[in-house]
């Protein structure tokens, strides 16, 4: 999974989370949350992706074979 503090907006986020109310903080930690999630969800579908593309390797070399 890539690295939060690499992540784009997040690190905006922590950088600016101490000036921030407890309100925003809390809304910050929420939007952190959603950015993980949405980043968890990119990487399962590129990992689908790769397990999609080498089956799809296999079967054109088992066709070239027949």
């Amino acid at each position: 999974m890539t690295d939060r503090s690499a992540r784009p907006g997040t690190r905006r986020i922590d950088k600016l989370r101490p000036a921030l109310s407890r309100r925003q903080q809390r809304l910050a930690s929420l939007l952190r949350r959603e950015i993980d999630d949405i980043y968890r969800q990119i990487d399962t579908q590129l990992t689908r992706l790769a397990e999609i593309q080498l089956q799809f390797a296999e079967l054109r070399s088992k066709l070239r074979n027949l």
